[in-house]
């Protein structure tokens, strides 16, 4: 299943913020300019430059004015949250029905990230001292293989093995 990302009020913020900034930072830039260099003067945005030299003073102004804007937006981003799946992942818990020997099997998968975290059997119509261990076996082999591929039958239960590893499946297929 693939992940939208939806943004955060505090993206939006960050966003907003940014923006008023940027616009803060226009309507008074004759004045920082000014500042700087007080022979250079801005006329409808556009610089216009007089003959002068700039002096190792104000090359650190403008420095230090370029290292202010980034440190403004570089906290700007810091503020931003994270995707739901890079805060700890979704734990999805799917369902499953395979048939078994004497009926059908239904089974919750717990998945969270693409990794098999368990297996309950929901429901079942097994022969209960002979299927139960051979649910907890083929479950414990599903999430330490993450996979049904390579899980061996169990002797004496192959009816309710099979079935097991067909609900299993129809459970991993709705991911």
């Amino acid at each position: 299943m693939a992940k939208t990302y939806v943004p955060e009020i505090t993206d939006i913020l960050a966003w907003i913020l940014a923006i008023v900034t940027f616009f803060v930072f226009s309507l008074f830039a004759e004045d920082l300019v000014g500042i700087i260099n007080p022979k250079m003067k801005i006329k409808r945005f556009r610089y216009v430059r007089r003959r002068s030299n700039m002096n190792k003073q104000q090359i650190r102004g403008i420095v230090v004015l370029m290292l202010l804007t980034v440190l403004v937006l570089g906290s700007l981003t810091a503020c931003g949250g994270t995707d739901a799946g890079e805060a700890g992942g979704e734990t999805e818990v799917v369902t499953g029905t395979g048939e078994g020997y004497n009926g059908p099997i239904t089974v919750e998968v717990t998945v969270e990230d693409g990794t098999i975290l368990a297996i309950e059997v929901v429901e079942s119509s097994e022969t209960e001292g002979i299927a139960t261990p051979a649910f907890e076996e083929i479950s414990d082999a599903v999430v330490n293989n993450q996979s049904t591929e390579g899980v061996d039958m169990v002797s004496g239960a192959t009816g309710s093995s099979t079935g097991l590893l067909e609900a299993i499946e129809d459970a991993l297929s709705q991911i």
